[in-house]
Formats: C-alpha cells, sequence, structure tokens
C-alpha cells in the first residue's frame, strides 16, 4: 500500500495550502518537518484553534513559539498538541505566521488570509463523504474554542485539528466504520447529528522501487458505497506527486467516478512507468460533495 496517513496533506518543501478547506503548512528544519493546520476563513478579531505536529522530538522543536500577526499561541493545556490565538482586530489583508524556537531562531514563516467575517451561520454543514485517514471540515456556528467541541463518527472520536467561528476540521479515524456513519456534533450547547459517508481509499502496487524505464500497475480500491447509485457517489481524484520520477497513465491528476459493484466497492489499475529510477508518491482525495445542512438543536 501506498497510500499514507498523511499524504494529501504533503507539501513540496516549505509551503501552505488552503484549497480543501483549512489550512495545511508544512515548515521543513535540518532536524524534521513542522506541520500546522488551521482554518482557512480566519477574520481579524477571531479566537480560533489550530493543531502544531513535529516529526520527532528533537530538541529543536521543544519550547517553540508560533505566533500569528504578532500573538504567540497558547497550548490547549500542557502537551497539547492544539493551541488557540486571537487574531489582531488590525489584520485585514493578513498577518504572518511565524514559527521561532526557543533560542529565537525562525524556523519558518508564511502569510495567511485574513478576510471580513461573513454572516453568522444558523445551520451546520456535514460533508456528504469523508475519507479514513483524511481532514474533514464541518461548517457552522463554532465558536473557535475546540475544548467545547466534540464529533463522534460511528463509535469513534475524531480528533479536531482546527476551529474557527465559523469550521471546524477533524481528522476521520481509521477505525470510524467504513459507509454510512452517524456523525454527531456536540459545539458547546449546541447539538446537531446526521448521517454520513465514510469512504475508505487505497493504492496498491507489486513494485515500490522502479529503475528507468520500469512498468509497473498501480491498484485504486474504494469502499464504503453499498446503496449508492451512479447518481450520488463520490468524485475521487488520484495524484501522482512525483509527475518527474512516474507517469501516471498519462497524467498528473486522474477524476474519479466509480461505478459501484454489488458489494459496494470499485477497483480501477492505472499503468505506471517509471522516468527515472526511484521511489514515487502518490495520493488520493475524496472531494465532500455539496454538503448536508443540519440545524443545531
Amino acid at each position: 500500500m501506498i497510500t499514507t496517513l498523511l499524504a494529501s496533506l504533503l507539501l513540496v518543501a516549505q509551503g501552505a495550502s488552503k484549497d480543501r478547506g483549512y489550512i495545511s503548512a508544512k515548515f521543513m528544519t535540518t532536524d524534521g518537518g513542522i506541520t500546522i493546520y488551521l482554518p482557512n476563513d480566519i477574520a481579524p478579531g477571531d479566537r480560533i484553534t489550530g493543531s502544531v505536529f513535529t516529526d520527532n522530538n528533537s530538541d529543536t522543536f521543544k519550547g517553540m513559539s508560533i505566533t500569528i500577526g504578532g500573538v504567540a499561541g497558547s497550548p490547549v493545556r500542557a502537551g497539547s498538541k492544539l493551541y488557540t490565538w486571537t487574531v489582531p482586530t488590525s489584520a485585514k489583508n493578513g498577518c504572518p505566521l511565524i514559527v521561532t524556537s526557543k533560542l529565537g531562531n525562525q524556523l519558518g514563516a508564511i502569510r495567511i488570509g485574513v478576510t471580513p467575517a461573513p454572516e453568522p451561520l444558523d445551520a451546520f454543514t456535514f460533508p456528504n463523504f469523508v475519507q479514513t485517514g483524511r481532514p474533514a471540515v464541518i461548517y457552522g456556528p463554532f465558536d473557535g474554542n475546540s475544548s467545547n467541541t466534540r464529533l463522534t463518527l460511528g463509535k469513534s472520536d475524531a480528533s479536531i485539528l482546527a476551529e474557527s467561528p465559523r469550521s471546524m476540521t477533524v481528522y476521520v479515524p481509521y477505525d470510524s466504520g467504513i459507509g454510512a456513519t452517524q456523525a454527531k456534533l456536540v459545539e458547546n450547547n449546541k447539538r446537531a447529528e446526521t448521517e454520513i459517508r465514510t469512504i475508505s481509499v487505497e493504492l496498491d502496487t507489486p513494485k515500490q522501487q522502479l529503475k528507468q524505464g520500469d512498468t509497473t500497475l498501480v491498484t485504486l480500491k474504494v469502499e464504503g458505497m453499498t446503496g449508492l447509485s451512479e447518481s450520488n457517489v463520490p468524485f475521487i481524484q488520484v495524484q501522482n506527486l512525483t509527475p518527474k520520477v512516474l507517469d501516471l497513465d498519462g497524467q498528473t491528476i486522474h477524476a474519479v467516478i466509480p461505478k459501484v459493484g454489488k458489494d459496494g466497492t470499485y477497483q480501477r489499475a492505472f499503468k505506471a512507468k517509471s522516468l527515472n529510477g526511484g521511489s514515487f508518491l502518490l495520493t488520493t482525495f475524496v472531494e465532500p460533495g455539496p454538503g448536508i445542512p443540519v440545524l443545531p438543536h
């Protein structure tokens, strides 16, 4: 299997991505990487929650300061990977996110977007589809404080990665079940629940190390679609993150509309050819769908 836990979040060198409802920023240092997740709908004056992960427990990462617009983040609790910030009201067009070591060395910096807050939301909007081992976003009347928020998928709690007053990003655990899944949200004194679909996507190949000119097959397997018709299946992207190393059936990104089998699964094989010898990395993404609005009670 070559789809990895955070493959969909991989960024080349330093940078940030916010095209899937959340910001993920990765900074590479000589001692490893730092990955930060934030909401992508930040407004001036917002209280927000984000999460910070490091590749290892190097001393470089101990006692780090992470500031947004000059405001240092505070851990939700001792040892927590969740941090909270209050975005400066003066941050009208964006502000810097800066990571600094305890010795004062800058480990990374990016500029994050800040836009005026829209009108408050009345309803929560759940995704139609979530993918196991990937982040998922719910929109609605949150308060940016993750300590009073809980999302249960099936019998498993989803880990919160980020929250703003308008959205929450969670990590979908592998043990949340596959297929029709009951999603139960608690936000402070508000509750909402609905049924969504948890989709499992795997990529597999018999060869993960190829010499130049070697060929292989990469098999896509999708599970969790029992009972879905052709009109409401999830759209799936298969992306080649190493196009200079591998040709994947002539395209960098394949958009796949699954044809659901009787057992709720789908498989497709892609022809792959090594352009330069070495390892290659592929990833998948399940489109969340139009959304399921649910009024809180």
